[in-house]
């Protein structure tokens, strides 16, 4: 986590647009992809993003593409970080 720039680390508010524009809870969009609520809050907080399958779930759900939901993390120079950290709290 440390090589990452702390400008990488950024609320996700196209997600949590999304996400409140079809009027569905942190609670409720957990429960539709099998996941905990505090799971989607760290998805909508940055600190970590969804692994693949939850990524397309996301995308056909919101009609989105996974960029578009800001499902990955960029750095400054806009390359595209794929790798996922889950953080353990």
């Amino acid at each position: 986590m440390s090589y990452m720039k702390a400008s990488v680390l950024m609320r996700n508010q196209s997600l949590r647009t999304e996400r409140k524009r079809r009027g569905l809870t942190q609670a409720k969009l957990a429960r539709v992809l099998g996941v905990s609520t505090k799971t989607v809050i760290r998805w909508e907080q940055g600190r970590c993003v969804p692994f693949p399958y939850h990524r397309q779930k996301l995308s056909i759900l919101f009609g989105k593409t996974a960029q578009e939901l800001g499902l990955f993390w960029e750095t400054d120079d806009g390359e595209v970080i794929e790798e996922i950290y889950q953080a353990q709290f």
